[in-house]
């Protein structure tokens, strides 16, 4: 019996794509981002971490409000229908959702390194950039898959444009 719920869970594993979005989308209606939400995924995409589609803007709304779709009644039913669905246990807590959030760690970071280069002052390897950023904010960085994972960002985009 263990072994066959160990199954199910694997089965009942889920992952959400962009056609999944645009799907709910056309059954349910548009998400109406918050300008917030729209500006970080163009600033996302604009350093070449994620695409700027529905997918990236869901996984940071649902970042930028600390993984609780709750806090987002201001917007509607209709958003808590989305983010209360069968979304919910992906958006909240998944790979997917830590992997979304580093990439918004490494965007402000690279931005920070762009307005060092405009200055013409030094720039620190990537771990001590990403580092500085997690502790002006009180962010643990120790053992944390979100540090590393940015860091390795910051690393390859430092590589590709400095």
């Amino acid at each position: 019996m263990k072994h066959i719920k160990l199954y199910e869970q694997f089965v009942n594993e889920r992952y959400v794509t962009k056609r999944d979005i645009e799907g709910w989308e056309k059954d349910n209606g548009k998400l109406p981002f918050p300008s917030e939400v729209l500006a970080a995924s163009k600033k996302i995409a604009s350093y070449g971490l994620a695409n700027d589609d529905q997918l990236t803007r869901a996984y940071l709304w649902i970042l930028f409000n600390e993984g609780n779709w709750m806090n987002m009644e201001k917007f509607g039913a209709h958003i808590k229908q989305f983010y209360g669905s069968d979304f919910y246990s992906t958006f909240s807590g998944g790979y997917d959702s830590l992997f979304m959030q580093s990439k918004y760690y490494a965007a402000e970071v690279i931005s920070h390194i762009e307005d060092k280069v405009a200055n013409k002052e030094e720039i620190e390897p990537a771990y001590y950039e990403v580092k500085e950023y997690f502790n002006s904010f009180g962010l643990n960085y120790n053992r944390n898959r979100v540090f590393d994972s940015a860091v390795k960002h910051v690393e390859e985009w430092i590589k590709k444009h400095i």
